[in-house]
């Protein structure tokens, strides 16, 4: 693992975050292109293109994997959980590597693979993402009770229908996957075109696609509006009519992927011309969700620059990548083809990592800003909208653990005829530590402002 370190900057985030962009892009995309096209490449080719992805996938793990858990070695003593975190995704991702290793075997020796290894992968790597998922959605709503916050419920909101996503897409990959394991035990090589040409659609899959494409819109728009209230101070220095025009275009670029509701428009042009438009067509309308990743992971790339300390620096910069990865990784279209080689697993084999890296990213955030009073004074001095996020998280991850400590104080000291009433004490004790905490704030704005004054 050390051969694979690397000190995690904003250019090596941002450079990871296109690797990533390119190579699902293409592994979602490229058998659109062939179908189109109606190119007809040898399978060696395309055996190559999947060695390629899956070698990519795999160093990229590693590295991500190592500056994950580097970032959170000094909070072990904080939360034990974390420990536990890393080793369930350790031998999540190992697991996956060896399934992928296991196909590109059975491809080279035996000219097919098993499919009952891409629906055992399917069922890893959607399962093993909701874990991270939830967990978070809890840890959001735990932190929206500490602190009442609409930018926390934006992003709890957003995160739990992007769990409910998840869960939507794993019934609908399953339905397609185990229609196949029913039909036929290998997947040989074939004509790509013809296959996706002839391709019967289920009809219940049908009415859960509209599903799932009402909860993806839904999803997509909360963390869009989140990331628009976090970009908000670039409204003074662009001027509001540029500002809302910018941010605007990731939001119109990602409801146009659903234009098959509005008659085809686009796909009736390549019907017409297949081989002109096919390119613009693929590239262009199938990689939106991989370009409002980019969009939402740039407010956490922009607020990594604001913070001086290393370490809160080095969490924002990890849930920058994770957010930008498992909302870019959610393609159910490429697998539900089954393909030769199978195209669309090495997108669906990042999500895991994606969902990792948002929790540990975020978690880890939270907890540097409630322990440490110079980051606090630091996050305070600032009014960037970037931080908002950041300052909040942290505040309610501070009076969750206040309360905590107050519990365990009256745990080991108990007051005669008092313990049993605890539990129903625990809001008053939240309100207390609130009020504490924000007359606390007010005197040290107060300072902060006389001090400038003075100067």
């Amino acid at each position: 693992m050390a051969y694979f370190s690397l000190n995690l900057t904003k250019k090596t985030s941002v450079i990871i975050i296109l690797i990533f962009i390119i190579i699902v892009a293409l592994d979602s995309t490229i058998f659109q292109f062939v179908s189109y096209a109606s190119l007809n490449l040898p399978t060696l080719s395309h055996m190559m293109i999947f060695l390629v992805f899956s070698g990519l996938f795999s160093l990229s793990c590693i590295i991500l994997m190592n500056i994950a858990r580097k970032n959170s070695e000094s909070h072990y003593s904080i939360s034990k959980n974390i420990k536990y975190f890393h080793g369930f995704i350790l031998y999540s991702q190992i697991l996956s590597l060896c399934i992928i290793l296991t196909i590109i075997l059975q491809m080279v020796f035996i000219n097919k693979y098993n499919i009952v290894l891409l629906h055992a992968e399917t069922y890893l790597a959607y399962i093993s993402t909701l874990v991270f998922l939830i967990l978070l959605v809890f840890i959001f709503i735990g932190w929206y009770k500490s602190k009442r916050n609409y930018m926390i419920i934006l992003f709890a909101i957003s995160f739990s229908l992007l769990a409910i996503n998840i869960v939507i897409s794993l019934i609908y990959l399953d339905s397609y996957i185990s229609r196949a394991i029913s039909i036929y035990s290998y997947i040989k090589p074939y004509n790509i075109a013809i296959f996706v040409t002839n391709f019967a659609v289920l009809s219940l899959n049908q009415k859960l696609a509209i599903v799932y494409d009402i909860v993806s819109i839904l999803s997509f728009s909360f963390m869009w509006i989140a990331t628009a209230i976090l970009l908000s101070h670039y409204r003074y220095k662009l001027g509001k009519i540029k500002y809302f025009l910018l941010i605007s275009i990731p939001l119109i670029y990602y409801l146009s992927s659903f234009e098959s509701y509005f008659e085809n428009l686009f796909l009736s042009f390549i019907l017409d011309s297949p081989t002109i438009s096919a390119t613009f067509y693929v590239l262009i309308y199938n990689i939106t969700g991989q370009i409002g990743a980019l969009f939402f992971s740039i407010s956490f790339l922009i607020a990594s620059n604001l913070v001086a300390k290393s370490k809160v620096r080095q969490s924002i910069l990890i849930s920058g990548i994770g957010i930008a990865i498992i909302f870019g990784s959610l393609e159910i279209t490429t697998l539900q083809y089954t393909l030769y080689p199978p195209y669309g697993l090495i997108t669906l084999a990042f999500m895991p990592l994606g969902s990792y890296l948002l929790f540990i990213g975020i978690l880890t955030s939270a907890q540097n800003v409630s322990r440490n009073i110079e980051i606090r004074q630091e996050l305070y001095k600032s009014t960037k909208s970037e931080l908002s996020f950041l300052k909040e998280i942290g505040e309610a991850q501070r009076v969750q653990e206040l309360v905590s400590k107050c519990k365990n104080i009256a745990k080991r000291t108990p007051i005669p005829g008092e313990t049993d009433n605890f539990d129903l004490e625990q809001e008053e004790i939240m309100e207390i530590i609130n009020n504490v905490l924000n007359e606390l704030n007010t005197l040290k704005n107060r300072q902060i402002s006389q001090n400038k004054n003075e100067k």
